[in-house]
């Protein structure tokens, strides 16, 4: 039990993982003499690589994130086409190294969205090679995908997307999860000397700051060296592709692309196959004035989750409501859980001031 610091009534708390699940076991102890110290004298030093400065860094793990329609698959595959034709000079970005590349997707099928979009790309089918991820299932570790990346000796992993390929029971809320995957795919990055790039989806929320728009854990933010987010701009058609963090060089403002249609030829059908090709351009808003943006709609929707905790807590008739349903109930109203909690700690911050000025 416990006083609701909005309401002033009390509140029962929610069980612990114990009583929901009687089988719950707490994790055995590690063994002792199972860790191993590192002797840094011999490990040889290396240089940062990139596959694209300062945006993609070999040897690490890459993420690039971006809302639905964004055209974040569409970029990569730009990118690694041009990758696979050995590289060269991109208008309005910096040279990007030659290399090979495997694609592994699970969003797109193969036949009319991916093959048409890379042809459009132009590509060198001996440096690209594809893991279709929508007609066989596998996850991350699967041990095939390491055993292509050592024989096909790769510059290049790209994992589109990764969270489709999570083992069962993993969750993308979940730290643990998330930090489990990248960690593995750090590993694989670093043992073959790869570009790992993977890419995901943004949440609903309307936070000012990039971490805050990742769907899931901040763990997907966080754990990657690199991070590209994709805006696209409602009043040109621009998408903004912005170097949210960089850990191993300095960030740059970024960079933009448009997006045209262009024809292949016709199929044995004999109908015309189109696909959008990227044309790289200068940026039409900067970060800065992207984020104001959110800022201002967020604040907008804050205002609105604390009427609506308000709202809840006087149709509860002066019964406390445990916070984890409280927070279902706002939600049920299309508040995102990042701004509920928000506006929870604001209505809190309100009660403390008006009780600290009765008292002073």
């Amino acid at each position: 039990m416990g006083i609701d610091l909005i309401s002033g009534v009390y509140v029962s708390t929610p069980p612990t993982q114990q009583e929901e699940n009687p089988g719950y076991k707490k994790q055995e102890k590690a063994k002792a003499g199972t860790l191993k110290l590192t002797d840094l004298s011999k490990v040889e030093m290396k240089a940062i690589e990139f596959i694209l400065p300062p945006y993609i860094y070999k040897n690490n793990v890459n993420l690039i994130h971006a809302g639905t329609s964004s055209a974040k698959s569409l970029l990569t595959l730009t990118l690694c086409a041009k990758i696979s034709q050995g590289g060269g000079e991109l208008p309005h970005l910096n040279f990007i190294a030659g290399g090979k590349v495997l694609y592994v997707n699970t969003e797109d099928t193969v036949s009319d969205a991916f093959s048409p979009r890379l042809r459009a790309a132009g590509y060198n089918p001996d440096n690209f090679h594809l893991l279709d991820g929508i007609n066989q299932r596998f996850e991350y570790d699967h041990p095939d995908l390491e055993n292509f990346v050592k024989v096909g000796s790769y510059d290049v992993v790209v994992f589109d997307i990764l969270k489709d390929i999570l083992k069962d029971g993993q969750d993308i809320n979940n730290s643990k999860d998330v930090r489990a995957a990248i960690n593995h795919l750090k590993r694989l990055a670093e043992k073959y000397n790869v570009a790992v790039i993977v890419l995901h989806h943004n949440n609903k929320s309307n936070s000012a700051s990039g971490n805050g728009r990742v769907q899931g854990s901040n763990d997907w933010y966080s754990a990657c060296r690199s991070v590209l987010e994709l805006q696209k701009d409602k009043e040109t058609g621009v998408v903004n592709v912005y170097h949210n963090k960089s850990n191993h060089a300095k960030e740059e403002t970024g960079f933009a692309f448009s997006i045209e249609g262009v024809e292949l030829g016709l199929d044995a059908r004999g109908k015309m196959v189109k696909a959008p090709a990227i044309k790289f351009c200068t940026m039409t808003k900067s970060r800065e004035e992207m984020e104001n943006e959110f800022a201002g709609k967020e604040e907008n929707k804050q205002d609105k989750a604390e009427s609506l905790i308000l709202k809840c807590l006087q149709e509860a008739g002066g019964v406390g409501m445990w916070s984890q349903l409280l927070e279902q109930a706002v939600t049920a109203m299309g508040i995102s859980n990042i701004t509920y909690r928000r506006a929870r700690k604001a209505l809190q911050d309100k009660k403390f001031r008006r009780f600290a000025i009765l008292c002073g």
